[in-house]
C-alpha cells in the first residue's frame, strides 16, 4: 500500500498536484477524476469538489485510480459530516450545510485551532449585523494567489469571492476544512466580537 497525505486547508489546487507528486500519477488524470459526477459529492457542494476532500492520510493499495483515491476522500467528509451531526447542527445554527462548509474554510486560513470558535463567532457577527466580511483570504482565493499584502486595486477585484465588495459568505468553500474548523463553524464561541487581528504570525496568536 502507498499512503497519500491531505494537509489541512490546503485548496483543491495545491491538493491535486501534490496527490500526483506522492502517487506519481498524472496530474491530469487527478483534475480529470476531480470532475467526474461519480465523485459522490453531498447535494449542497453543488458539484463542486473545493471544500469536500477531507483532510487526512489515506492508504491505497497500488492500482488505485485518481478517482478512487478522490472518492474515498469523498467518502471520510460524508463520514466526518455524519459524526457531527453536520445537518442538524446547521439547521440550528440558521444556516446551510454548505454554508457551514464555507465558513470552516474561513477558517482554516484566518484562525489556528485554538481561536477557530472565536474567528468563527467574529464572522457570525459580521453576518448578523449585516456587515462585509472583508477578509483577504476570500480575495486571495479570487486571485488564485496566496500570502499577504494585497495592493488596493487587488482589494477591488469584481469577484463573487471578493468579500470586501460583496455582502454574505463567499459562494462556496475557499479550501478544505478539518472536523475542528466544522465544529466551530457550529458552535461558534460566545462574544460580541467584530474584529480580529493575528499578533503574533509565527504562534498564531489572536486577539
Amino acid at each position: 500500500q502507498s499512503t497519500v497525505q491531505v494537509l489541512d486547508g490546503k485548496r483543491l489546487t495545491q491538493i491535486l498536484p501534490e496527490l500526483a507528486r506522492q502517487t506519481g500519477k498524472p496530474l491530469s488524470q487527478f483534475e480529470a477524476a476531480a470532475k467526474s459526477p461519480a465523485l459522490g459529492l453531498p447535494s449542497y457542494a453543488n458539484g463542486r469538489v473545493e471544500g469536500y476532500l477531507y483532510p487526512a492520510n489515506y492508504d491505497f493499495p497500488p492500482g488505485t485510480t485518481p478517482l478512487v483515491m478522490l472518492q474515498d476522500m469523498v467518502k471520510q467528509f460524508r463520514s466526518e459530516a455524519t459524526t457531527l451531526n453536520l445537518a442538524r447542527a446547521a439547521k440550528a445554527a440558521h444556516l446551510t450545510e454548505g454554508q457551514i462548509i464555507t465558513e470552516a474554510s474561513l477558517l482554516e486560513v484566518e484562525g489556528t485551532p485554538r481561536y477557530y470558535a472565536q474567528v468563527a463567532r467574529v464572522i457570525d457577527n459580521r453576518l448578523n449585523l449585516g456587515w462585509r466580511l472583508g477578509l483577504d483570504s476570500t480575495v486571495l482565493y479570487a486571485l488564485h494567489k496566496t500570502g499577504y499584502l494585497l495592493t488596493q486595486s487587488q482589494l477591488k477585484v469584481n469577484n463573487p469571492y471578493n468579500t470586501f465588495i460583496h455582502s454574505g459568505l463567499p459562494p462556496g468553500p475557499i479550501d478544505n476544512p478539518t472536523a475542528s474548523a466544522i465544529e466551530a463553524a457550529l458552535h461558534p464561541a460566545k462574544g460580541n466580537w467584530t474584529y480580529f487581528v493575528t499578533v503574533n504570525p509565527k504562534t498564531g496568536e489572536t486577539k
